[in-house]
């Protein structure tokens, strides 16, 4: 198997009493055995076909055909098939059903959670699944309705964010590190307490790379989140499983972070809409202060199916600030 080395300085660094290269500048191609690789960080491979760590359905690491999820059992098939419609419509859609009173929404959440359980030992887009905060927005939800009828107007939507740096208290908190996979944060992220407070159901957290740190998501909590339209190549990074999971109709929306392409490779690589909007942008308010999207090269953006699922999001969020400059 061929990798990438990065030549020009090789800088090696201690962490966890493992060395990691730090990639800068050039690179050339070099050959290493497998048994050389001790760690899985030295290197990403863009083709999982020859890759050593191949971890399919039976974690066999010489088997390299990889069994596709609707061949595997008639249960799974037939779950998959029931909410196939509901799950890949999007929001103005799914929004149609729920006022016509065909589908209520637990029924909406319980077939996007079914598909989550279904897919995540195929693909491995999810850290984690946020039941007991979808059963307390559900009840917020319906109580809200009950007592004010207006609250049905505004379009109810299903959400997941990206496990770095976007955070919800009480839930695990990785960053896609073993150093802190027992660790939850103390605090909810403003963005996700926006769309939470306006009938956004956050289902779950997505997988990254070590702290988001390449364009390839695998990690050793997760293992490899593989691209469901050819689970032999990469999914893209860092927000590899955000775009996994729109991919495969879980959730309308993913809430993301761009830096450096974060956003943009995986929406790609899995032909979906991913914006990265201007870090300067302002939206909402914090302590009576106005936010902005980001700082520097990182924006916080989305990843949908649709162009109006993205600009539904962004509508509502830069609708609770100042008004855009036209």
């Amino acid at each position: 198997m061929y990798i990438k080395i990065f030549n020009r300085k090789k800088i090696l660094r201690k962490f966890n009493n493992k060395y990691y290269y730090r990639k800068i500048h050039r690179y050339t191609y070099k050959k290493f055995s497998s048994s050389s690789i001790d760690n899985q960080y030295l290197y990403t491979s863009f083709d999982y076909r020859n890759d050593p760590e191949n971890d399919n359905l039976e974690n066999n690491p010489n088997r390299i055909n990889f069994i596709h999820p609707l061949r595997t059992s008639q249960k799974e098939c037939e779950i998959l098939s029931e909410n196939e419609e509901i799950c890949f419509m999007d929001i103005g859609e799914t929004n149609q059903i729920l006022n016509s009173k065909q589908y209520s929404m637990e029924d909406i959440i319980n077939h996007h959670s079914k598909r989550l359980e279904v897919l995540q030992p195929y693909y491995r887009p999810f850290i984690t699944h946020t039941k007991g905060i979808l059963k307390n927005s559900l009840d917020a939800y319906i109580k809200n309705n009950n007592i004010n009828s207006t609250q049905s107007s505004k379009h109810a939507f299903i959400f997941h964010i990206k496990d770095y740096q976007l955070t919800h208290i009480n839930i695990p908190y990785t960053r896609g590190s073993l150093y802190y996979k027992d660790s939850k944060d103390n605090s909810t992220h403003h963005i996700v307490q926006l769309l939470k407070d306006n009938n956004g159901f956050l289902i779950g957290t997505t997988s990254v790379p070590e702290f988001a740190y390449c364009a390839d998501t695998r990690s050793k909590i997760i293992g490899i989140t593989r691209n469901p339209h050819n689970p032999q190549l990469t999914a893209g990074g860092s927000s590899g499983g955000s775009a996994v999971a729109i991919s495969c109709g879980i959730g309308h929306v993913a809430i993301c972070n761009d830096g450096f392409g974060a956003i943009r490779i995986p929406a790609s690589m899995n032909g979906l809409i991913g914006i990265k909007p201007r870090s300067a942008l302002k939206f909402g308010k914090k302590n009576g202060r106005l936010i902005n999207f980001g700082s520097g090269s990182m924006a916080y953006g989305t990843i949908t199916r649709t162009v109006k699922d993205a600009a539904f999001v962004f509508d509502l969020l830069l609708d609770s600030g100042t008004p855009r400059k036209k």
